[in-house]
């Protein structure tokens, strides 16, 4: 069972994991500063689509299509290092699977906090 009660906790996750960000331009090599800058720009166009439909899923409460779209945000963050949105993306599902559905509107206002703090932080990694 996952301890809902801490979602503080959650905060201890840096906004941006720069390890990643750094394997990353690794991987794709010299030229890949503009894939890069690609990927960033899709994200920010997918990610505040993907919690819109999020808090339309809790208001109709449509549980499969909200598992759906946290697993895609989740994965998409992770690819870029942005940890705090995937940790929370991660409680989110963990709440789903224990039936904890009272848990899920706290942390996705948390969720919809980091969002908004990590994009300004990934808009100016993506002017890098």
């Amino acid at each position: 069972m996952v301890d809902f009660t801490g979602v503080q906790i959650l905060d201890s996750y840096a906004l941006l994991d720069d390890k990643v960000w750094e394997e990353f331009k690794k991987f794709i090599g010299e030229d890949g500063d503009c894939l890069v800058k690609e990927l960033i720009d899709q994200y920010l166009i997918e990610a505040p689509r993907l919690i819109d439909y999020m808090d339309n899923d809790l208001r109709v409460r449509d549980i499969m299509s909200l598992t759906k779209h946290v697993h895609t945000l989740k994965g998409r963050s992770g690819q870029l290092g942005a940890e705090r949105i995937a940790n929370l993306c991660r409680s989110i599902e963990d709440a789903i699977l224990e039936g904890q559905y009272t848990e899920i509107s706290p942390l996705f206002e948390n969720l919809k906090e980091a969002y908004r703090r990590s994009e300004t932080v990934i808009r100016q990694k993506a002017s890098i």
